[in-house]
């Protein structure tokens, strides 16, 4: 059957009808008279695991569910200033969980760690594991039945920090689950005299040097040098050496915590990304902000992956939000077609072009898409559009031209106007492959225009791949103009009695290069079937 297809097919090129089929790279995407069908949306990511880079295409990568890394079928939105989206404590750092450095199988995210004292409230504290995010380590420390007077904390001793004690930086991410009205939460970083740094969750502050954040959010990061904060000597001797504890107190009421990073051996800050902000009057121009701290929950914006600090080159970001374009160019050849056909049925016209484009959202449980619409921007005049079409639903296997025309739903009415936004749908479903017909009429410059010029692969959904065919003696098969050079040399093809015998052997989705003699300038022909 398929045999017959192809045969079919064959018959469509023969030059008394001028048409020529060519595969997604046929179409010259950026002429004018290509439609601009578009799918936009933000797509989050399961996991991005940065040692697969963190350039804009490196952000397309995600792992499929067979495990193989595959590319989103689309590219990032870099129109918009701040494409990425993320939360820091859902990130598996590597560092955040190494504190502290000396001492192997201890780490401060380990709840075994930690001692707790209750002495000082009629109510409760405890630690234990837990995961902001699959696979990224937290301790969590909660407390019970506190009112106000009461304080309860959560110790951990197992280091020492002996030298440039000054120069350390007290690093904590973490999400505040929920905190009372009136608590406060102190992080003490304690030296062996009892000297005392800290910072400090107030609800009824907003601001500080030593502000973590006043309110319960996931995803906040404060990162100071101590020896910029101030040091409680009510217990020690003045002098800072020796830096021995971190106690996190919490006073007057109830807090959980769940913290997915800690460090007090950091001589400098992470760096944990940049934004595109609006910091001054001038409204035309964005400034470039650098993360330091995060001191509200929820997630952060960046303009780049690039811009993460090399502390982060092989972190894992789990839950990444991406503002993504998807067009015809980021799909696979055999998902768009294009047909040319030079007619004199509609005078001043030198052809019809036919451009078919299957447009899906991937199907993959890594990821995940929200605000998913698909648009077009009317690239011609509405007196150049014959139809615009539409089948939802298709099959993956189904060639185009065995869409049945029940299927389609006209979109024609839409296109009033040249550079009309239209909506073609705003309903898209995962791993549903979606067809869009477009048949225009064209003058002869926008016909030339619209295919391009860089060769051509013929997709899975035709047989043919040739700009112009016509038949000779026998069974054999002439094509001219293959590469849009003027004056080329006919090209050989063999013949299509042996591309039928051929197209039976041969697996689907296989593909075969077929070269003229050496006396025709070594070019040569593709064609590929499904």
């Amino acid at each position: 059957m398929r045999a017959r297809l192809i045969a079919s097919l064959l018959a469509l090129l023969v030059v008394a009808s001028g048409v020529g089929a060519a595969a997604g790279g046929g179409v010259a995407w950026g002429s004018d008279p290509a439609p601009n069908i578009e799918n936009s949306y933000t797509v989050t990511k399961a996991v991005h695991d940065m040692s697969w880079g963190a350039s804009m295409e490196d952000a397309r990568k995600f792992e499929a569910n067979d495990g193989e890394i595959e590319t989103i079928e689309a590219g990032v939105n870099e129109s918009a200033d701040n494409p990425f989206s993320t939360v820091p404590t859902d990130w598996n750092v590597t560092d955040w969980s190494a504190f502290p450095h000396a001492k192997d199988n201890v780490s401060a995210l380990d709840s075994s760690g930690w001692t707790t004292d209750a002495s000082g409230s009629a109510g409760s504290i405890s630690t234990s594991d837990v995961e902001t995010a699959p696979g990224v380590d937290a301790v969590k420390i909660s407390t019970s039945g506190q009112t106000s007077g009461d304080t309860a904390t959560a110790t951990f001793s197992n280091f020492s920090v002996t030298s440039d004690e000054s120069k350390r930086h007290l690093f904590v991410a973490l999400d505040v689950k929920s905190i009372d009205a009136g608590t406060v939460v102190e992080f003490n970083v304690v030296d062996s005299n009892g000297d005392v740094k800290t910072a400090e969750i107030n609800t009824s502050r907003s601001s500080g040097e030593d502000f973590v954040t006043n309110a319960s959010g996931d995803g906040v990061v404060y990162q100071r040098a101590l020896g910029d904060m101030a040091t409680d000597s009510t217990n020690g001797d003045g002098s800072w050496n020796d830096i021995e504890s971190v106690e996190i107190a919490v006073h007057d009421g109830d807090a959980d915590l769940e913290i997915a990073g800690l460090n007090v051996e950091k001589m400098s800050t992470y760096d944990l990304g940049s934004a595109k902000k609006n910091t001054d009057s001038d409204e035309d121009d964005l400034e470039t902000v650098e993360y330091a701290e995060k001191k509200t929950g929820g997630a952060m914006m960046l303009y780049s992956l690039e811009t993460l600090g090399s502390a982060f080159d092989s972190a894992e970001l789990h839950n990444l939000e991406i503002d993504m374009v998807g067009s015809p160019e980021h799909l696979p050849d055999d998902d768009v077609m294009i047909e040319l056909e030079k007619t004199d049925k509609f005078p001043g016209y030198h052809g019809i072009a036919t451009i078919y484009v299957d447009m899906g959202l991937q199907d993959s449980y890594d990821l995940s898409y929200s605000n998913a619409v698909r648009t077009d921007e009317q690239s011609v005049t509405s007196d150049r559009i014959l139809s615009v079409e539409y089948a939802e639903g298709v099959s993956d296997d189904t060639d185009f031209a065995d869409i049945e025309d029940s299927a389609f739903t006209d979109k024609t009415s839409l296109y009033s106007s040249e550079g009309t936004n239209v909506t073609v749908d705003d309903t898209l479903q995962t791993g549903s492959h979606d067809v869009v017909k477009f048949r225009m009429k064209l003058d002869e410059q926008q016909y030339n225009a619209i295919e391009s010029t860089g060769g051509f692969g013929g997709g899975g959904r035709r047989a043919a791949a040739c700009r112009t065919c016509q038949s000779s003696a026998g069974s054999s098969w002439f094509c001219s103009d293959s590469f849009g050079s003027s004056g080329a040399d006919l090209a050989w093809l063999e013949s299509a009695a042996e591309i039928r015998s051929r197209s039976s052997r041969e697996p689907r989705g296989s593909s075969r290069t077929w070269a003229g003699p050496d006396s025709v300038s070594q070019r040569s022909e593709r064609w590929r079937w499904r």
